[in-house]
C-alpha cells in the first residue's frame, strides 16, 4: 500500500521526508514480499513496527532525541568503534593479568612447598567472584545511570564508563576477599 503524505511535510525537512516516502514507495512496490518477512503485522504486538515497518514509523524513529549515541558522520561512528574495541581490550587485559597474578600466586606455594592446592583453590574461587560480582555490579550501575539519560552527552558517557568500571572493581575487590577467605575457612574445616 504505497504512502501518499509527502505534501503533509512542509517544515525544512520536508525534501528529506519527500524523499523517503518516495523511496519507501517504492520498497513497499519491489520487495513488497521480503518486506512482509521483515516485519509482519502479526510479529509487532504492542510494538509499532520498526523502520521498515511504515515510511512514517521510519521517520518518527528517526526524529527520536536522546535514544542511543548521535552519531552524525563516519568519523564519529569510527571514534565510536574504536572506544568499544578499546575497551574490550582492556577488559580482556586486565582479565588476563588477573589470572596471571593467581597462577604465580599458586605457583610461588608450590615452590615454596605449601599446600598449593589449597592455594589453587582459593584463587580459583576468589577470581570467579570477583568477576560475577564485577561484571554484575558494573552493568547494574551503567544500566541505572542510563535510564535517568546521564548517557545522552559525551561527558555523560566517560562519567558512565567510569562509574561503572569503579563501582565493578570495588564490587570484585569485596567478592574477591569474601571468596577467598570463606574458601580458605571451608578447606582448612575440610581437610
Amino acid at each position: 500500500m504505497p504512502y501518499c503524505l509527502a505534501e503533509k511535510h512542509t517544515h525544512p525537512e520536508s525534501k528529506i521526508i519527500t524523499l523517503t516516502l518516495s523511496a519507501y514507495n517504492e520498497l513497499q512496490t519491489k520487495y513488497h514480499a521480503e518486506l512482509n518477512k521483515l516485519a509482519t503485522p502479526h510479529s509487532l504486538g504492542k510494538n509499532r513496527g520498526n523502520a521498515l515497518s511504515g515510511a512514517e514509523r521510519g521517520i518518527t524513529l528517526a526524529q527520536r532525541r536522546g535514544r542511543g549515541i548521535n552519531v552524525a558522520n563516519n568519523a564519529q561512528a569510527v571514534q565510536v568503534s574504536n572506544l568499544a574495541k578499546s575497551i574490550s581490550y582492556t577488559g580482556k587485559g586486565l582479565v588476563a593479568l588477573d589470572a596471571g597474578i593467581r597462577i604465580k600466586h599458586v605457583h610461588n606455594t608450590y615452590n615454596q612447598g605449601g599446600n598449593w592446592q589449597r592455594e589453587a583453590a582459593i584463587q580459583a574461587t576468589g577470581f570467579g567472584a570477583a568477576g560475577i560480582a564485577g561484571i554484575g555490579v558494573g552493568k547494574a550501575v551503567v544500566t541505572g545511570l542510563t535510564a535517568i539519560g546521564l548517557g545522552l552527552t559525551p561527558v555523560g558517557w566517560v562519567v558512565l564508563i567510569g562509574a561503572g568500571l569503579t563501582a565493578g572493581f570495588i564490587a570484585s575487590q569485596g567478592a574477591d576477599w569474601l571468596a577467598t577467605k570463606g574458601t580458605a575457612a571451608l578447606y582448612d574445616r575440610s581437610f
